[in-house]
């Protein structure tokens, strides 16, 4: 599936909910599945909320929990040690230190800005959920990530402007006023945008620009 929308008027400009309607009728953009890394910046820009700055260093040691089976979260690579900034671990989409970062935010304010970015699916309290367990879609996602592009709104999405007759009579009007509701300060936006647009430049994204040659100033995630 495909979503594009104006993060600053949700506007949609292109909706495609899978590659071929005639044999595949589901819609992925209302698809509902596990947000794995996209969840990410969610806890990320909770704790800058919180007043974590950017270069605060999260440790990169193994850890593992008694109260859960001796779980340990590994990073993709399977690498341990050092430290990394907030900013550099995000842009990596490193799992261990963002497993240390949610245990210092807390899941209440990570799962109270869940829900003011209007996400529906309630979050479980549980280590797994710092590296994606919570369920969206797609709609959801791009509704949430446009706070980082917007300076902090939650937008509404609409697809139709205005419905006219035949003769050319405007028989419908969308109303855009009060579409915005602000759900993260700009600071902490910005500073989100700032470390996403880190990702595709030289993180786990730059593979846009190397491999793809890409060179637009993208900010994204992935997933």
């Amino acid at each position: 599936g495909l979503l594009a929308m104006d993060p600053e008027t949700g506007a949609i400009m292109a909706w495609v909910g899978g590659i071929d309607f005639n044999t595949q009728q589901y819609d992925q953009i209302m698809a509902r599945r596990q947000t794995g890394s996209v969840f990410k910046p969610v806890i990320y820009a909770a704790a800058l909320e919180k007043g974590i700055e950017p270069c605060h260093y999260l440790d990169n040691d193994s850890i593992a929990l008694s109260d859960f089976q001796n779980w340990s979260p590994e990073n993709f690579d399977h690498s341990y040690g050092g430290k990394y900034s907030l900013a550099g671990a995000l842009a990596h989409s490193m799992n261990v230190p963002t497993f240390r970062l949610f245990m210092e935010v807390g899941f209440g304010r990570i799962d109270t800005l869940w829900d003011a970015m209007g996400f529906s699916f309630p979050l479980k309290n549980t280590p797994a959920l710092a590296l994606g367990t919570g369920e969206a879609s797609l709609l959801e996602i791009a509704i949430a990530y446009s706070s980082f592009a917007n300076g902090g709104y939650k937008i509404a999405p609409w697809s139709i402007e205005s419905i006219q007759s035949p003769d050319g009579e405007i028989i419908w009007q969308n109303d855009f006023s009060d579409f915005k509701t602000r759900v993260l300060s700009e600071r902490s936006a910005l500073l989100i945008r700032a470390i996403l647009r880190k990702a595709v430049v030289e993180g786990t994204g730059s593979p846009l620009q190397n491999v793809y040659g890409v060179t637009a100033p993208f900010a994204g995630k992935t997933g």
